[in-house]
């Protein structure tokens, strides 16, 4: 089935319209919020949401996006691509995968939030020019938009290597974007997106700054 909202285009399952009804109307009210941090005033370009019936064939379809059969871990259950696509395992098969004890709309919506903003932070990324962003950059700078995390900066006790080279740190990456968003203007979080060796070296001055 075929759904098309103001933001998005929804790919899904006769079972899930409840659903997708539930979101596109979340996502509805707050995308405004990720386009605006852009300095976008509108949307220029519509994000197809596809959302898979269950996590094995959610599993499948990314191992086909990566072009590789590594494991898709049991907690990805969402994925921004460079193709202008967010891939979802639907809240019905929950059950199979990490967040089994979690099946709360609340936090699904937010999932979905979180992926917008990866959305649409690549087609920023895309239209200026950047290469793809440092990981520790954009998954902090989704929680802070879209999921934040009751964490504050005390709380702050990672390596230089758990936040830029680790693929799972984020209470790190939360809280090292809201640190620099307390503290620094949005041109200078634009300059680290902009260039990753820049972004390294940076971080570096920052997190003595928090210690």
């Amino acid at each position: 089935m075929k759904k098309e909202s103001k933001y998005a285009i929804f790919n899904y399952k006769e079972n899930d319209e409840d659903l997708v009804s539930n979101i596109s109307s979340y996502l509805d009210m707050y995308a405004s919020k990720i386009l605006s941090f852009f300095n976008y005033d509108n949307v220029f370009v519509k994000c197809c949401i596809n959302i898979y019936e269950s996590k094995d064939e959610f599993d499948e379809k990314i191992k086909k996006i990566r072009c590789n059969n590594k494991d898709i871990p049991k907690w990805l259950v969402g994925v921004a691509t460079f193709s202008n696509s967010i891939e979802l395992v639907s809240l019905s098969d929950y059950k199979n995968t990490s967040h089994k004890f979690n099946t709360s709309l609340i936090d699904y919506q937010k999932t979905v939030l979180h992926e917008y903003v990866h959305f649409v932070n690549f087609l920023y990324c895309r239209e200026n020019g950047y290469e793809y962003p440092l990981k520790c950059l954009q998954e902090g700078l989704a929680m802070v938009l879209a999921s934040p995390r009751n964490k504050s900066i005390e709380d702050f006790n990672y390596s230089y290597d758990d936040i830029v080279n680790s693929n799972n740190c984020y209470d790190g990456w939360f809280l090292l974007v809201k640190y620099i968003f307390d503290n620094y203007d949005k041109s200078y979080f634009f300059s680290l997106l902009k260039d990753g060796d820049f972004a390294k070296k940076e971080i570096k001055k920052i997190m003595m700054s928090i210690e």
